[in-house]
């Protein structure tokens, strides 16, 4: 029966073969052990920003770039402490950039509060509701009324200032205030 070591050296001569089953099985193999360290050093506050998948991953990826490495390690044990030591690095350099950099420093992160949400996603204007009704509203002020009566609603209906509204008709702001306050009480049912 094969000893670890001797199952290991297999392995190792295998890939060396360039079997790429070999580099399958040796993640299979040895994988469990960089998620170990993974899960172990990531942060709580970092696990809800990242999979422990993504840093197993990157490790994999670091490794593999250099596949003659894989000939450096006499034993199944020297290289689990070499990819504990990589997966330990990676984490501690993703913590590094989020928790130490203040630009990216997650616990400045704070979550919606509901109320401001709703500030925010509501219209400081009005509703569609309330233009269809203004516009009725609008409508039934301006039937039965003086041509200059129908040309200070549309004027005031556009956002103009009485001010505005009296300039363009050649009459006094006063006057203008004064009828859109009679049409505003004949309105009131």
């Amino acid at each position: 029966m094969l000893t670890r070591d001797d199952q290991f050296a297999a392995l190792v001569n295998r890939i060396k073969e360039g079997s790429e089953q070999a580099m399958v099985e040796l993640v299979e193999t040895y994988g469990h052990h960089v998620y170990r360290v993974v899960r172990r050093k990531l942060d709580r506050a970092m696990r809800s920003k990242f999979d422990s998948g993504d840093f197993v991953q990157a490790v994999w990826a670091s490794f593999f770039e250099h596949r003659e490495r894989i000939l450096d390690f006499p034993t199944a044990r020297d290289l689990i402490l070499f990819l504990a030591r990589i997966a330990h690095n990676k984490v501690i350099d993703e913590i590094r950039r989020r928790l130490v950099l203040q630009g990216k420093n997650i616990n400045l992160e704070v979550p919606l509060d509901e109320s401001l949400v709703e500030a925010t996603m509501s219209s400081p204007g009005p509703t569609a509701s309330e233009v269809v009704m203004a516009d009725e509203r609008l409508e039934r002020l301006k039937a039965r009324r003086s041509d200059r009566h129908r040309q200070i609603l549309e004027l005031r209906r556009t956002g103009a200032t009485h001010a505005q509204i009296a300039a363009a008709l050649g009459v006094n702001p006063k006057t203008v205030q004064r009828a859109l306050q009679r049409l505003d009480r004949k309105a009131v049912p």
